[in-house]
């Protein structure tokens, strides 16, 4: 019995010595939870995760060269008040307003949306408000999605769905790679990246789950600063993903006096 415990206690210090519980955490982020936020792109019905059809409108925008929003009259009429929009395609508008697609998802795939066709008229002006002003970085990932499957001849719901896959992946592994090179507080940065309302986000069109990856990411680099080897990379990794995050969210900019 003796020689079965040793055996077993060696390969448990072989065991950990291998796996650290960055890599524990990080395999089971892209395991478990990754996942889950993929699949949650693609059964959470078009427009229903927060802002979702603004931030939709401002990627397909981008995907047609629209760098930053513009002022314009709502709706056209020179009578109606200035907004903040963009011009982007109406299909985009369509198959992600919540206000009428209002059916379940499988509902949405048989039904008339699936088969929504790109306007191909010029584009309509959105009034969009402050998300026009937004800085376009974390809105890149999507909008290659869009203008790529446009471009294979994709409709319009087809490539908002690619494009939510293509943020999920992204979150994923941007998540993972946080986790693994953080030094400090690696459980709390896997809780903030698995929490439901984060992973709902990394798996649409809002730039806030991208953001809350990059942040995370921020964080990691920031928390292995020391008097060693490496720690300039670090810390200007560190400072441009925080820089990318405040540049979305100008008004987080004062957070950063508390590190």
């Amino acid at each position: 019995m003796q020689p079965v415990l040793t055996f077993l206690e060696r390969l448990r210090a072989a065991i950990e010595a291998r796996l650290s519980i960055a890599w524990v955490l990080a395999a089971v982020f892209l395991c478990l939870v990754a996942p889950l936020g993929v699949m949650l792109g693609q059964i959470t019905p078009p427009g229903q995760v927060a802002d979702e059809t603004v931030h939709a409108l401002r990627a397909d925008a981008l995907s047609r060269g629209q760098i930053i929003g513009h002022r314009a009259h709502a709706g056209g009429d020179p009578g109606r008040p200035v907004a903040a929009g963009i011009n982007a395609d109406a299909a985009i508008f369509d198959v992600t307003n919540p206000n009428y697609w209002y059916h379940m998802m499988t509902w949405v795939y048989h039904g008339g949306i699936a088969s929504r066709d790109w306007s191909g008229a010029a584009d309509q002006f959105f009034e969009i408000g402050p998300v026009a002003a937004y800085c376009p970085v974390f809105y890149a990932p999507a909008a290659a999605a869009i203008g790529i499957s446009r471009a294979a001849g994709a409709g319009p719901l087809r490539a908002f769905l690619v494009a939510r896959a293509v943020n999920s992946l992204l979150y994923a592994l941007i998540g993972a790679t946080a986790l693994l090179l953080a030094r400090r507080g690696r459980a709390l940065l896997f809780c903030v990246l698995a929490f439901p309302m984060s992973l709902s986000l990394g798996a649409s069109l809002n730039q806030d789950g991208l953001l809350i990856a990059t942040a995370v990411l921020g964080f990691a680099l920031l928390s292995g600063i020391a008097p060693e080897r490496g720690q300039g990379r670090r810390l200007l990794g560190g400072a441009a993903c925080l820089t990318l995050v405040c540049l979305a969210k100008p008004p987080y900019l004062p957070v950063l006096g508390v590190l």
